[in-house]
């Protein structure tokens, strides 16, 4: 996969420990869980004794990445996320509940005991489009609340 230049300079801001680091967890096969899209990218490291969850985002030609995890560790669990993108060539599941979790439909559903209704379903389908578009910009728009339900008061 030839490297675009905002996946180059990712890689390259990492100091050296923490890139030997990074490339150490996704060696051994520490990342547990990767999904998203070409802007959002989401992760879950388990080495062992610790988890941590992170969050790659392409903001204009700068990815920008959170980790649950400050210091070292979470540097290098963001290190080896991008490298898992980079391994997968890009081709990462859309939702989690595709590499092994379950979908917020099926909780509710093992939840109460019953399959959800055609309108359930169909609320809860809304509910995580506007999350998932949540996670991209951070923000929630009026329209988004309006789309959930037309009657909603804004």
């Amino acid at each position: 996969m030839n490297l675009d230049r905002a996946t180059l300079n990712f890689l390259n801001s990492f100091s050296e420990a923490v890139k030997n680091e990074g490339q150490r967890l996704h060696d051994e096969g520490t990342v547990a869980q990767i999904f998203g899209n070409h802007l959002l990218i989401q992760g879950r490291i388990e080495d062992g004794t610790w988890s941590c969850r992170t969050k790659l985002r392409l903001q204009g030609n700068e990815w920008l990445g959170e980790a649950s995890e400050k210091g070292e560790n979470g540097l290098a669990a963001l290190y080896a996320t991008m490298l898992e993108r980079i391994a997968r060539s890009g081709d990462l599941p859309d939702s989690p509940n595709e590499v092994g979790e379950k979908s917020l439909t099926e909780i509710l559903e093992e939840k109460n005991g019953r399959s959800l209704t055609g309108i359930e379903d169909e609320l809860v389908g809304k509910l995580e489009k506007r999350f998932r578009r949540f996670e991209l910009e951070r923000s929630i728009y009026d329209h988004d609340l309006v789309r959930l339900h037309p009657r909603w008061p804004v």
